[in-house]
């Protein structure tokens, strides 16, 4: 069986998974709305055709959002090819049905334009047709597609708690490359950036809005914050930094990305918050993240920048899912290192890179697996004109039919 992964590519898209970015409180745990039951079901059927034993993993006690998990082959080590099947939202702007793979030939390149035809429907596609031309062998092939990567990461944080990884010994996630380099050139990511956010919640003292300059006592939150505010952007930028691993570039960028505080009426305002948006290198001490913040406050204090009554705490926002933590696999990894040396003899031409955002490949990684990001050539995700270049899907599949061949 051959399967053509521009076809799948275009099947796909015209499957709509849009994430709804909704949780439900059910028996005091959070559960995430989904949209990936058709999707899945077509993505089942394909894999039971290739030969693949395939069970539904669900991710919550509801059972009604589930990831796809398969293998094929025997042996007791094997290679995870995975990617998520969700997408973001419809934004403004489409020229063009998001839902039809569009093709449009731009600077002698055919593209793909169409929602997740990027992020990351094309790998999906690449993942199988790679494996309707690889037959069984000794090493055992297992795929895993997720729900919800554009979101909590529900599928892969359950999948990282199970044991379907335990003989794992390299993953690759056929997931967004970029446009930023040769369109011959196949990207591959060896890491990632972390993420966190940290929430900043101030407590003043109020007062009649008329006494806001007279009245000694008065600590207005919202001022207070906005002099803060500057003071951790100065921060973010002092973060926000290029540096190299390996002889890699890898970039970061940290920034504020909410604000509240104020009172619809005439009071001071005692209580304002705001988030940071911090964004890890790999190799940086995430552990002491909040004790660099707190240290930050009490020297903005100590040197009168903000008022030494203000009361300032500061936590990880809550979220359902644990943060993403950065990572970074040196080439010389063993199975890194073979893969490696499989795309030369292939004639493959790459370049290393690590990632600049957060994704399921994060958490793959903490479990300590070898983890690679082998997008195609595209741009535009999570935008009204994403894209992807045809030729890079057909060669990613071939990419992946070798690779996975070869370590078999």
């Amino acid at each position: 069986m051959t399967l053509d992964p521009i076809e799948v590519t275009k099947q796909l898209v015209a499957i709509s998974s849009v994430n709804p970015f909704k949780t439900i409180e059910r028996e005091g745990k959070t559960i995430g709305l989904g949209n990936e039951g058709e999707i899945n079901i077509f993505l089942e059927g394909l894999l039971r055709s290739l030969g693949f034993s395939v069970r539904r993993q669900p991710v919550d006690d509801s059972g009604e959002r589930y990831n796809l998990l398969a293998e094929k082959g025997s042996g007791t080590e094997s290679v995870l090819l995975f990617g998520h099947t969700d997408t973001v939202d419809v934004k403004q702007g489409w020229e063009s049905d998001p839902f039809s793979a569009a093709e449009k030939v731009v600077d002698g390149r055919k593209r793909l334009y169409g929602l997740g035809v990027n992020d990351m429907k094309s790998g999906l596609a690449a993942i199988l047709a790679a494996l309707a031309r690889v037959k069984e062998s000794a090493l055992k092939v297992k795929v895993a597609f997720l729900v919800d990567e554009e979101f909590w990461s529900f599928g892969a944080v359950k999948l990282v708690e199970s044991d379907f990884l335990d003989d794992v010994v390299l993953a690759i996630a056929p997931e967004i490359g970029g446009a930023d380099y040769s369109p011959e050139v196949q990207w591959i990511g060896v890491g990632m950036v972390g993420r966190c956010e940290y929430e900043f919640n101030l407590k003043g003292r109020a007062c009649h809005g008329a006494d806001a300059w007279t009245d000694s006592n008065a600590v207005s939150a919202v001022h207070e914050a906005v002099k803060l505010e500057g003071i951790i952007i100065d921060y973010c930028k002092r973060v926000s930094r290029k540096i190299e691993l390996a002889g890699i570039p890898v970039y970061n960028s940290s920034f504020l990305s909410h604000h509240q505080g104020g009172l619809p009426m005439l009071s001071v305002p005692d209580a304002a918050s705001f988030v940071l948006d911090r964004s890890f290198l790999p190799g940086e001490d995430t552990q002491r993240e909040i004790e660099t913040l707190n240290s930050l406050v009490k020297q903005a204090k100590d040197q009168g920048l903000i008022d030494e009554r203000l009361e300032v705490r500061i936590a990880e926002r809550a979220r359902p899912t644990p943060f993403c933590r950065p990572h970074f696999f040196e080439p010389s990894t063993p199975a890194i290192a073979r893969t490696l040396k499989i795309l030369q003899k292939s004639g493959v031409e790459y370049q290393l890179g690590i990632g600049r955002s957060v994704a399921d490949e994060n958490r793959i990684a903490s479990r300590g697996i070898p983890t690679l990001t082998m997008g195609p050539w595209g741009a535009g995700s999570h935008t009204p004109q994403e894209w992807v270049d045809v030729e890079s899907v057909v060669r990613l599949a071939e990419t992946l039919e070798a690779v996975t061949r070869s370590l078999s």
